[in-house]
């Protein structure tokens, strides 16, 4: 994949605004689902509902990571790797916890330990990864090709997923990121958000946190 060094930084929005979600979301689930009534059974399910997208939020997340951006950065600076090397291994010390809050088996309230250990373990990488791979992404990866990483992951994200997608983003991004997001989409995305995915995001997050 090339990569070349830029005196243009790419835009790293919709990347850090990710980043401020998962430092936050999986310990309101964590407080969620040791406090739901295992009776109430609309509830259980959107909580199980919010847990199952956001095991897929991280995997969207870390799989172009480990299959693009990591491999560009490792081509562009080699002196880079012991660095790079670190982040995989933490995304394998991840997804272990990842099929653990899938498990089902397990009620919710067995699995809120687990989703607060995964947020205390984000918190570290994301600390890590800000610290030592955004500034190498910054340096010699260009915006043409994280427009194709970006791309890539839309397209592997299914429909129904989508209002939840673009509501995470928003709830965690300030004005100025949501501004500039929104620029970022054709018209008829911001018209759909505007009058079906935000309806549809607001009813499951009431359902998950209350009003």
């Amino acid at each position: 994949m090339p990569t070349t060094s830029t005196t243009t930084p790419p835009d790293l929005t919709a990347f850090l605004v990710a980043h401020k979600a998962m430092k936050a979301e999986y310990g309101r689930l964590a407080d969620v689902a040791a406090a739901v009534d295992p009776a109430d059974g609309d509830r259980v399910a959107a909580v199980e509902a919010h847990i199952a997208f956001m095991i897929k939020y991280l995997h969207h997340h870390h799989a172009p990571e480990d299959n693009d951006i990591w491999p560009a950065l490792r081509l562009a600076d080699p002196s880079a790797v012991a660095v790079l090397n670190r982040l995989e291994a933490d995304h394998a010390d991840i997804d272990v916890l990842l099929e653990q809050i899938g498990d089902r088996g397990r009620t919710p309230a067995q699995r809120a330990p687990i989703l607060r250990e995964l947020q205390a373990r984000l918190a570290d990488h994301l600390t890590l990864e800000e610290r030592e791979a955004v500034p190498l992404i910054r340096r010699h990866l260009t915006q043409e090709l994280l427009e194709e990483v970006h791309e890539k992951i839309m397209k592997s994200w299914d429909k129904p997923d989508l209002p939840f997608l673009f509501g995470i983003a928003v709830t965690y991004a300030n004005k100025a990121e949501t501004d500039h997001l929104l620029t970022t989409v054709p018209w008829f995305v911001r018209l759909l958000w505007r009058l079906v995915m935000r309806p549809t995001f607001n009813r499951r997050m009431r359902q998950v946190y209350g009003a």
